[in-house]
């Protein structure tokens, strides 16, 4: 995932970045407790950069992921704070995987 992180950077195709950050989180998720650390600060990263691009598909994707993470490590509460905002801003789409996914996290974390 380093390399691929490092093409997109060399080819200029940013909007792969949030994606490729949040593909990395969740590989290092199913590691140690440093690499959960590390885990969490790409996909925190890739939240941030979906936001600041405004791809608000790949921000879902990567808070799915987070909110995943902080729900396995006991942070429920934030892990909801974190993506019901998200969900309920979505007015369409809810047939997709993504949002199923969500719809399914958020009553988990309930």
């Amino acid at each position: 995932m380093n390399e691929a992180l490092t093409i997109i950077e060399e080819t200029g195709e940013e909007r792969w970045v949030p994606e490729g950050l949040r593909l990395k989180g969740d590989i290092l998720g199913w590691g140690s407790s440093v690499q959960h650390r590390e885990a969490e600060a790409c996909l925190v990263r890739a939240v941030e950069a979906a936001r600041e691009q405004g791809t608000k598909w790949f921000e879902l994707k990567a808070t799915n992921s987070l909110a995943r993470l902080w729900q396995h490590s006991g942070r429920r509460d934030e892990a909801q704070g974190l993506i019901v905002p998200l969900f309920d801003s979505f007015s369409e789409g809810f047939e997709t995987a993504d949002l199923r996914d969500a719809k399914t996290l958020i009553s988990d974390l309930r």
